[in-house]
């Protein structure tokens, strides 16, 4: 669907930004053909900003009508909006909650790595709100971050875990830092400017 974002690890975003949507009963036809060819009971939802746009909360209350009646999915897996739908995501969890978790995407907590990816996090305030919303209505709070991120360090990395903690998040996944091709930190300026190997 595209991202209005330009985090520099990534490509989705990509060259326009430009955020794609089909009509609402287009989204559910394809859930619908999902859930009778489909082997698989897991709905992967293709979006990097699932609640970013008001027709989100609209399919969310689909999908929940749709496993209430017939048992699919019996899974989701996909990411809330990173910033700007923080009602919306507040929404869909309500209908959605029992499924996944509430995932506030970071990547990382440290203000050079962020600057380097050209990467905004949610503001302190905005998280400490997510996190009680979390804890009152019985959500696992998770967030992911990227190891090896240009402006990075030891030190700073055992900072970010501690502050997550410190948030309430329940689950953190790590992974490497991958150059992919067409991101801004594949290009050969990148590797120069931050000595990668």
């Amino acid at each position: 669907r595209g991202c209005p974002f330009k985090c520099g690890f990534c490509t989705i975003g990509g060259w326009t930004n430009t955020v794609r949507k089909h009509s609402i009963e287009w989204v559910k036809k394809e859930i619908l053909d999902l859930k009778d060819r489909s082997k698989i009971k897991m709905l992967r939802i293709a979006n990097s900003n699932f609640g970013l746009l008001k027709q989100d909360v609209e399919i969310a209350k689909f999908i929940k009508e749709l496993r209430d009646k017939s048992g699919y999915p019996n899974a989701i897996r996909v990411y809330s909006a990173a910033r700007g739908g923080n009602e919306r995501v507040k929404n869909l969890m309500r209908q959605l909650g029992d499924m996944l978790p509430l995932n506030l995407s970071f990547q990382s907590l440290t203000g050079e790595a962020l600057t380097n990816i050209n990467r905004v996090n949610q503001s302190d305030d905005v998280v400490a709100d997510m996190s009680r919303f979390a804890i009152e209505n019985n959500l696992m709070l998770s967030t992911e971050i990227i190891l090896g991120l240009p402006g990075e360090t030891y030190e700073s990395f055992l900072d970010t875990h501690t502050q997550l903690f410190r948030y309430g998040f329940e689950s953190v996944v790590y992974g490497p830092l991958v150059l992919i091709r067409g991101s801004d930190l594949y290009t050969d300026e990148a590797r120069k400017k931050y000595k990668f190997k």
